[in-house]
């Protein structure tokens, strides 16, 4: 059982994530700044990812070997994507272009990340290497005023394409 999820209106959606073994990586706290993540394993033992570790986590998503996630952080009147190694502690930004930064999804070899961004007029979908070798690449932009509010990368198979979803 779930406990510690924030309060109805805290956010949108509930943000959590599955591993491909099953272990959950859910944010908890009261409201939307006293969030804490922690891993759920398959028995129900809940442990924190770091003690302490808590501020305004948005779209976790775990990469596809379980050893970093990808999230969105608002610090001021900003959000921004940010990458933590789970086998380390450490975490880095992703994101510096941009106020809005969100709805990361790993490429299926853990590569490259895809993002929605306001570094354009509207939202778009960018990708980077999650090392970040390389600059952002517009993926999709949009002339009009619908904007795009979630990417994610299919999970198989090297042809593997980009889905948008507006």
């Amino acid at each position: 059982m779930l406990q510690g999820l924030p309060s109805p209106g805290a956010f949108d959606d509930a943000d959590l994530t599955i591993s491909v073994d099953g272990t959950l990586w859910y944010v908890t706290g009261q409201n939307a700044f006293d969030v804490e993540p922690v891993w759920v394993s398959r028995s129900g033992t809940a442990t924190a990812v770091k003690a302490g570790w808590s501020r305004r986590f948005t779209y976790p998503e775990l990469s596809p070997d379980g050893t970093r996630v990808a999230f969105g952080a608002e610090i001021g009147n900003e959000t921004q994507l940010w990458i933590r190694r789970l086998d380390k502690s450490t975490e880095a930004i992703f994101t510096r272009e941009g106020a809005v930064n969100f709805r990361p999804s790993w490429s299926s070899d853990g590569r490259s990340v895809a993002y929605i961004s306001d570094r354009g007029r509207n939202y778009d979908i960018l990708v980077q290497p999650a090392d970040q070798s390389a600059q952002p690449k517009l993926l999709l932009g949009r002339d009009s005023e619908m904007s795009i509010w979630e990417v994610v990368y299919p999970r198989s198979g090297p042809q593997s394409r980009l889905q948008g979803r507006s």
